[in-house]
C-alpha cells in the first residue's frame, strides 16, 4: 500500500485552509435544481434553504433534496442523506460542548447532482460522516471545501469521515478595523474509520487503509497517519450512559419534535422560552447556527437562565470565528443592544483566546476576577467562563453571574485567595 507522502498531505490537507462561505456546484439561473439526495431521518433533523437569506424549511423522510440547496443540522442533531439509490450514505452530525471536546456545533453542506460521482459534497463547516455501500465496485466521492476538491474511492463497507471548523487563534485579539489576513484560522481532521480507500488530489492518487486518523492545523502543519485505536466519542453517543448526556440528548429531542410542527423556521422564540432549561441552551445554540444572533446576545445577558448564558458564550464564540467579518457584525450588533463601545469591546475581547503571554502576566487574571462583579451581566459570564478554564480548581467556588453584589463580592475574595494579586495561578498538581 502506498503511504502519502509529507508534501502530498500537505497540499491534500490545505483543503481545510479555505474560510469564509463555501461555493455551489449546479444551476444558478434560478430554475428548480434536480433532486441530488434523499433524506432518511425524520423530519426535524435537517434544515434546507436555497441559499443565503432565504428561510429554512424542514424536509420530510424520504423527500428529495435539492441539487445546490443549503442543508443545516443543529447542534446536538444528526441527519442521515442518501445519494444513488443508497449507494452512498451522508450523515450530518451536529455537536454539543458537552459530548465532545471539539469546537463544532453545527453542520453546514451542499449536496451536488453529478453524473461521475456517486456523491459530490461540499462541506461548509462541521462532522461528515460518509459511508460506501455499493454491492459491487468502489463509491466514488467528491469533496469540496471553498473552491478546493479532492476526489475520493471506497471500496466496499469503508467509510470516512471529517471534520472542518475555524477559530480565533489564541492570543489573536478582536480588533475594531482589522487590518488584511486578520482572520480565524481552520482546522480539520480525517479519519478512514474502515476499509480500502485511494484519494486524488492535485492530479496525485495515494492509497489508504484503515482505521487511521490525519490532522491539520496551520501551525504544525500536516500530522499522521495515527492509529485510529478508538472511535471518537461523537460516533458513538450510545456508549455515554450518564445522567447530564441522556438529559442532553432528549432535549436535542424535544427541539426536534417541536421544529417538526412547523413548515420552516423564522425563529427559535417558542423553544427558547421553554420551561425546560436545557432545551432553552439547546435552542440558544441553533438559533446561532441559523445566523440568528440576536436572541443569542439576549440570552448572554439574561439573569434568569444560567444554562441559555453559558450556551450563549459557546455560540457566539463559535459564531465569530465562522468569517472574517462575524467580529465586527457582532461588535455593531453588542452597540445595537445598548452596549457601551467600552462594554462591547470587552465583551469582544472576552470571545477571543488569552494567548501565551497574556497567561503569563498578573493583570490578566487580576482584570478577569474584577469582571466577575462588574455591571454588566454578560461581562461577568465570560470573565468566569475563561477564569474556570485557565484554573480549573476554581470551578469549586460558588458562582451565579446573576447573582446579588455580596455575593458577586465574596466569589471575588475567594478568587484573590485562590489567585493573589500580583500573582500567577499556580499550577494543578499532575
Amino acid at each position: 500500500m502506498c503511504r502519502l507522502t509529507p508534501a502530498i498531505l500537505i497540499a491534500l490537507l490545505t483543503v481545510w485552509q479555505q474560510t469564509g462561505p463555501a461555493e455551489t456546484a449546479g444551476e444558478k439561473d434560478g430554475k428548480k435544481r434536480p433532486a441530488a439526495a434523499r433524506l432518511f431521518s425524520p423530519i426535524g433533523t435537517l434544515l434546507v434553504r436555497e441559499g443565503p437569506g432565504k428561510a429554512w424549511s424542514l424536509p420530510q423522510l424520504y423527500d428529495g433534496l435539492q441539487n445546490g440547496h443549503q442543508l443545516l443540522t443543529l447542534p446536538g442533531a444528526k441527519a442521515v442523506i442518501e445519494a444513488k439509490e443508497g449507494d452512498v450514505r451522508l450523515s450530518l452530525v451536529g455537536n454539543l460542548p458537552e459530548l465532545s471536546p471539539s469546537p463544532v456545533l453545527e453542520t453546514a453542506v451542499v449536496v451536488n447532482a453529478s453524473k461521475d460521482d456517486d456523491l459530490d459534497v461540499t462541506l461548509d463547516r462541521g462532522r461528515i460522516l460518509v459511508e460506501g455501500r455499493k454491492e459491487k465496485g468502489p463509491v466514488r466521492v467528491r469533496l469540496r471545501f471553498g473552491k478546493t476538491e479532492m476526489e475520493v474511492e471506497l471500496e466496499k463497507k469503508a467509510s470516512i469521515a471529517l471534520e472542518r471548523f475555524t477559530t480565533w487563534r489564541p492570543g489573536v485579539p478582536f480588533v475594531k478595523k482589522p487590518a488584511a489576513g486578520h482572520e480565524p484560522e481552520p482546522e480539520g481532521v480525517f479519519l478512514l474509520l474502515e476499509g480500502k480507500a485511494s484519494i486524488a488530489f492535485q492530479g496525485e492518487k495515494r492509497a489508504l487503509e484503515g482505521p487511521v486518523r490525519y490532522y491539520w492545523d496551520p501551525r504544525r502543519g500536516a500530522q499522521g497517519p495515527f492509529p485510529l485505536k478508538e472511535l471518537p466519542a461523537w460516533l458513538t453517543p450510545a456508549k455515554d450512559k450518564s445522567a447530564r448526556a441522556t438529559a442532553l440528548h432528549k432535549a436535542v429531542e424535544k427541539v426536534r419534535r417541536r421544529l417538526a410542527e412547523k413548515k420552516e423556521i423564522k425563529d427559535f422564540q417558542g423553544l427558547l422560552a421553554d420551561k425546560d432549561a436545557l432545551v432553552r441552551a439547546v435552542a440558544v445554540l441553533s438559533a446561532g447556527a441559523t445566523d440568528d444572533v440576536a436572541p443569542v446576545i439576549a440570552a448572554l445577558g439574561n439573569g434568569e437562565h444560567g444554562e441559555a448564558r453559558r450556551a450563549a458564550v459557546v455560540q457566539l464564540r463559535h459564531w465569530t470565528a465562522r468569517a472574517p467579518d462575524h467580529d465586527a457584525k457582532l461588535y455593531k450588533l453588542l452597540l445595537a443592544e445598548k452596549y457601551t463601545a467600552n462594554e462591547a469591546e470587552i465583551v469582544m475581547q472576552l470571545l477571543h483566546s488569552f494567548g501565551e503571554r497574556d497567561l503569563r502576566r498578573p493583570e490578566t487574571y487580576e482584570a478577569l476576577i474584577d469582571y466577575l462583579a462588574g455591571p454588566k451581566l454578560a461581562i461577568r459570564e465570560l470573565g468566569h467562563w475563561h477564569l474556570v478554564r485557565l484554573v480549573p480548581r476554581g470551578k469549586e467556588i460558588a458562582f451565579n453571574a446573576a447573582a446579588d453584589s455580596a455575593q458577586l463580592a465574596q466569589a471575588q475574595a475567594s478568587w484573590r485567595k485562590l489567585i493573589p494579586p500580583g500573582e500567577l495561578p499556580k499550577r494543578d498538581k499532575e
